[in-house]
């Protein structure tokens, strides 16, 4: 799969976040309306994106149980979209127990990714440090107390460097093939 293009999905995600919630006010919390559920899955879709890109372009390196254990956000965020949808649709109630499981496997899952990104060495200079600022931010956020729109839009906005960094990353070399497979 082509990581430009994931990059750049995870770009538009972020961007939509920052524009719904500081234009529209729209707010990602229990309590939501049908547009905040709206643009929290398309930013969620973003994100996942970008954390593909980010294993695909060999971020938290090649090895195959690093990359499954670099998979936690996606499953945790999959979690969460899933856990909307259903809210959406009345079938669950907000203090669900995937919202609970999606929310603490995305900030335990983006430590690990972090952890695996700077571990693995791929990444030249800033890029390697990009998944462990991302949940720092969104970390920080929370703990301030910014529950407000700038505070939304900052931690979902911080999503366009992961972003950038797998847009514009060189492409992952090919595996070698072994010729006895």
């Amino acid at each position: 799969m082509n990581t430009r293009l994931l990059g750049i999905l995870c770009i538009a995600g972020s961007l939509i976040a920052i524009v719904g919630t500081l234009f529209f006010q729209v707010e990602f919390l229990d309590t939501d309306t049908t547009l905040g559920k709206v643009v929290g899955f398309l930013w969620a879709i973003g994100a996942i994106a970008g954390l593909i890109g980010l294993i695909l372009s060999n971020g938290v390196g090649s090895n195959p149980m690093v990359r499954a254990v670099a998979s936690l956000p996606i499953i945790a965020l999959t979690l969460n979209t899933v856990a909307n949808i259903a809210q959406v649709a009345g079938l669950v109630s907000p203090d669900s127990i995937l919202l609970i499981f999606g929310f603490l496997g995305l900030m335990a899952g983006m430590v690990l990714v972090g952890i695996l990104t700077i571990a693995a060495k791929t990444w030249p200079g800033w890029r390697r440090f990009v998944p462990l600022f991302i949940i720092l931010v969104m970390i920080l956020n929370g703990a301030a107390g910014f529950d407000n729109n700038l505070g939304r839009a900052l931690s979902t906005g911080v999503w366009v460097l992961l972003g950038y960094a797998v847009a514009t990353a060189e492409p992952a070399p090919k595996l070698a093939q072994n010729p006895t497979a």
